[in-house]
């Protein structure tokens, strides 16, 4: 471990553990132990900060936390934001909180959708580490969460792992049809000096190119119908994947793979309520995982909420 010229931005303060410092992914990999941590793991030009949160129990499930944008009172601040930590007491499984590689290479990207940056790939960064800690504790539940820009990384992490399970909301799935054009072009610009495109890195933008009749995660997706993502992701991820389109209210399995929820319950661009998300990972923690049991508890949701 070393703190010299250790790439990337980071406040001290924001982690729960003592601070270690890692040269690589591998260097991590040899020295992880079954102990909470908070790491900072140097890429090649920013890094991966993170936090692992363990049960003394050595549950064999994992949740891995992956965040959006910035909220606005945080533009212009250094990271890591750790998302979901107030659930951290309430969950019954480990927990792996990532911070997005792309915040700590530059402070004034809002939203980096775990891409990472022109010399460090972030996906592939992510999906290394998260395969690391599943081999090392032999995880046997791998449950993904995370909204909005969060939620198109946890499908795109996901995808690389069997069994997996997904739980987000009013995700991205297409970068590049993100509304908030200037948001995707400073980010690009900032962490790859380039326009918005497809030819970045290796880097996928679009959920859509992952998923097909062979996926072999499950998802479950929480959409709010008036969102302007119905329209802009959610519908030509369907169209894609040779599904219809959503136009009213809709809770159901629509393929083996995917679940979705979508109603009015959120406004907009709203996420749900803290209480309900808490709700919802406890019981995929907690449960087998089956179509029966998902549209119980979705059911349930609904009848409660309206």
């Amino acid at each position: 471990m070393t703190n010299i010229k250790h790439p990337g931005l980071r406040v001290i303060d924001r982690f729960k553990y003592t601070l270690k410092y890692y040269d690589s992914l591998d260097m991590f990999a040899e020295n992880l132990k079954y102990e909470s941590c908070s790491c900072s793991i140097a890429l090649k030009d920013t890094s991966l900060d993170i936090e692992l949160h363990l049960k003394k129990a050595r549950h064999k499930k994992l949740v891995v936390m992956l965040g959006g944008a910035k909220v606005n009172q945080d533009w212009g601040k250094e990271g890591p934001f750790f998302l979901g930590r107030e659930f951290s007491k309430s969950i019954e499984s480990n927990i792996l909180f990532i911070s997005d590689p792309s915040f700590a290479y530059d402070k004034n990207i809002k939203l980096g959708w775990y891409l990472g940056t022109k010399k460090s790939n972030g996906q592939e960064a992510v999906k290394r580490l998260i395969d690391i800690v599943v081999q090392k504790f032999n995880i046997e539940k791998l449950i993904f969460f995370g909204g909005s820009g969060g939620g198109f990384a946890s499908m795109q992490a996901a995808h690389h792992f069997p069994d997996s399970i997904s739980i987000v909301w009013n995700p991205q799935i297409d970068v590049l049809n993100y509304h908030v054009k200037e948001v995707t072009k400073e980010t690009f610009e900032l962490a790859y000096d380039a326009s918005p495109t497809n030819e970045i890195n290796g880097i996928n933008l679009d959920i859509s190119n992952v998923y097909n009749e062979h996926t072999k995660n499950k998802v479950i997706y929480w959409q709010n119908l008036t969102d302007h993502h119905v329209k802009e992701q959610l519908n030509p991820f369907l169209s894609k994947q040779g599904l219809l389109e959503i136009e009213d209210e809709f809770i159901g399995w629509v393929n083996d793979w995917l679940f979705l929820f979508v109603t009015n319950i959120e406004k907009r661009h709203t996420p749900p309520p803290k209480n309900i998300l808490l709700k919802i990972l406890q019981f995929v923690v907690n449960n087998d995982i089956n179509k029966t049991s998902v549209e119980f508890l979705f059911d349930s949701i609904y009848t409660d909420s309206v």
